[in-house]
């Protein structure tokens, strides 16, 4: 028997033979088997867009962000315009024959001045100071307001009911002035068309010598001595009995 011990061999799993090559390449010794060791390549990563580009995410955020910033900016500006522009609820916008309010009233009322509205006729309030009562294409338009100590009726009130002619084409006559027991008054008339038929406008200014002043205006296209030119009439004289 001899001494020498039997060759023994020790086997390892392939991963860990190739985890544990040896370091110049070489195959192991004692195997006719080549290995090939391919060298680790990382995967390869985009680089960041460059400085001041835009990215897909930063494009996609624009494409939802602009629109809605713009929408609610629309949307803020349409809400303070209306404070902003002095001329926003101001009675000019009106005076060119627009109405407010319409309401089922029997009285044509401004400032202290009142007139009984007659069946048929509606009113519209313009403001607290203004309003005008209408009937089909006829119409009483009163203004309370109150003028400069040194106003004259007759340099008011051509400017006066130019605002006021709304649908009414015609030019207005010189004004003419008078004055009674401190109340001075000024009249204008004129002869036109309102949507092409035939209509006739007068329009009277009154200032008190508290220099509180009445501005009423009346067109008509009905025929004079008809009842609707008689009910319009009838409301300019009630709304001027107490101040004349």
């Amino acid at each position: 028997m001899s001494d020498q011990q039997p060759t023994r061999f020790e086997n390892y799993p392939a991963g860990a033979q190739e985890q544990a090559g040896p370091a110049d390449g070489q195959p192991p010794a004692g195997t006719g088997t080549a290995y090939h060791i391919t060298a680790y390549h990382p995967p390869s990563v985009s680089a960041p867009p460059a400085r001041g580009g835009t990215g897909r995410r930063t494009w996609l955020g624009l494409a939802v962000g602009v629109p809605v910033a713009l929408g609610v900016t629309g949307w803020l500006g349409r809400a303070t315009s209306q404070e902003d522009d002095p001329s926003f609820g101001d009675p000019g916008d009106i005076e060119s024959g627009e109405t407010t309010e319409s309401s089922d009233s029997t009285a044509l009322v401004v400032g202290p001045w009142a007139a009984d509205v007659p069946d048929g006729w509606d009113v519209t309030a313009l403001s607290t100071d203004e309003a005008v009562s209408s009937h089909g294409a006829n119409w009483v338009q009163a203004r309370a307001f109150t003028a400069d100590p040194g106003d004259r009726p007759g340099d008011l009130i051509p400017a006066l009911v130019r605002r006021r002619k709304a649908s009414f084409e015609g030019g207005l006559s010189d004004p003419v002035e008078s004055s009674s027991d401190g109340v001075r008054h000024a009249t204008v008339w004129a002869s036109g068309t309102v949507s092409g038929r035939k209509a006739r406008l007068k329009a009277h200014l009154w200032i008190d010598r508290d220099a509180e002043a009445l501005l009423v205006v009346r067109v008509l296209t009905a025929k004079a001595g008809s009842t609707t030119a008689e009910d319009a009439q009838g409301m300019v004289e009630q709304l001027a009995a107490e101040i004349r």
